[in-house]
């Protein structure tokens, strides 16, 4: 009963000591749990977030581009569920005097797939209107109704001078094939601006059962979608090759026509150079064409997939040895601090040797003290500075949908990890008094 008393009293007369090495280890707890129920987390908000904003199973680009008679085509496919036609351009603009990398995407009423959140304002509904990402947005310190300046030699927009109207989150769902995608500032604006007679690119989303593996799912689709595009793309292709080339060699019959008429030098000048404009924008567009297929890339080539996947990866090469760097660091606390903590008490441990307590019953009293840091530490590790945890990777991932959407912060591998890291504080907490008992009986 005394001791119990002394235990009580020593947490009491040490509680700064006390308060301190409970959050301290905590910390090391709330961390271990938190990476080891990060993983599920991961997945489950994915999975939210994919469905939220409706994000596309796979994305079709041709050099060709597409028209809506491509719809009938993707529509009979078995497994297709919803498509969706878009322009985009990777461009550069010019904001407050700077410039900046960019991927303009279309947008209209009919965009269901690839959903972007609007932060405030509203969306594009004229040609001379956008929506820009919030990093760009508050790296510029812009404001809405503040202009950017779209460079666009070839002339694809109609409208170059766009308003911001409204900003969106970030997106992390635009595919690895854009170039410069990882530093460009994804921007809506209004499909009618883009003068283009073609579609860049197809979002597809496809049928999903819950007993199908996703992976053979998609691969079996994108074989099919190869199958029935391609042959029309291919047609396409050589339509456009043989036409893109037809035109080059009018224009060059038209520059060699030139030379041997008896114009004024000027006018002669003025039309030989358009003539050369002409057959040098004839050569761009076909050194466009390279590729007479389809271009097809799945979810899983988006930014934000490999992103998450990677550190899941890079998570699961360190899973052996972290967990026990963890308890190293953990038994290493306990064992400074019981070493402190026996010390301080060497007066108190040669009183309650007079009055008959032997070893193993002094050493219970330190074993309690740091069974009762472990277990409040496990308590506010496990249960709350996991979610905190958490809650900050998932949001630096841009993947945290709800707080409350986040798994359950116990698994077998954490209790299991839990149990051993008690047993073995307890162990520590013997070892540790018998050893300094020695010490002091030997001196």
């Amino acid at each position: 009963m005394m001791l119990i008393k002394n235990f009580k009293n020593e947490i009491l007369f040490y509680k700064k000591r006390f308060i301190l090495y409970t959050i301290l280890i905590s910390i090391i707890i709330g961390i271990l749990t938190g990476l080891n129920a990060l993983e599920k987390d991961i997945n489950l908000s994915s999975k939210i977030k994919y469905k939220k904003h409706n994000i596309m199973d796979i994305k079709v680009s041709s050099d060709v581009g597409f028209n809506k008679s491509d719809y009938n085509i993707i529509n009979k496919i078995d497994k297709t569920n919803n498509i969706m036609f878009i322009n985009k351009l990777n461009c550069t603009i010019k904001v407050k005097n700077n410039k900046a990398n960019a991927v303009l995407i279309s947008y209209d009423n009919s965009n269901h797939i690839n959903k972007h959140r609007l932060k405030y304002g509203r969306y594009p509904y004229t040609i001379n209107e956008a929506v820009v990402e919030d990093k760009f947005f508050n790296k510029y310190r812009l404001a809405l109704g503040n202009l950017i300046t779209v460079e666009d030699p070839n002339k694809i927009l109609k409208a170059k001078k766009l308003k911001i109207v409204g900003v969106i989150e970030k997106s992390d769902y635009h595919l690895l094939d854009d170039n410069n995608v990882n530093n460009s500032n994804i921007i809506l604006v209004y499909s009618n601006n883009f003068s283009r007679k073609y579609y860049t690119n197809i979002y597809i989303t496809v049928d999903k059962k819950k007993d199908e593996e996703y992976n053979s799912l998609i691969t079996n689709y994108i074989h099919k979608l190869n199958d029935s595009l391609n042959p029309v793309i291919n047609k396409r292709f050589k339509e456009e090759k043989e036409s893109i080339t037809n035109e080059l060699n009018l224009y060059q019959e038209d520059l060699n026509e030139l030379y041997n008429l008896d114009l004024p030098q000027e006018s002669l000048n003025n039309d030989i150079k358009l003539a050369t404009d002409n057959i040098q924008k004839a050569k761009d567009k076909l050194s466009m064409l390279n590729n007479p297929n389809i271009h097809i890339l799945r979810r899983s080539n988006t930014i934000g997939y490999k992103l998450t996947y990677t550190i899941i990866n890079k998570y699961k090469k360190v899973d052996v040895f972290l967990p026990l760097l963890f308890i190293i660091g953990i038994l290493i606390v306990i064992i400074y601090e019981s070493t402190i903590l026996i010390d301080d008490d060497k007066t108190e441990i040669e009183t309650l040797k007079s009055l008959g307590y032997n070893s193993s019953q002094i050493a219970l009293k330190y074993i309690l003290y740091n069974f009762t840091i472990i277990l409040l530490s496990s308590i506010i590790g496990a249960v709350i500075i996991n979610r905190i945890i958490r809650i900050f990777i998932l949001k630096k991932l841009n993947l945290l949908q709800s707080i409350l959407k986040l798994t359950a912060s116990f698994n077998t591998k954490t209790i299991l990890e839990l149990l051993l890291i008690i047993i073995l504080v307890l162990i520590a907490s013997f070892i540790v008094y018998f050893i300094s008992n020695k010490k002091e009986e030997l001196n």
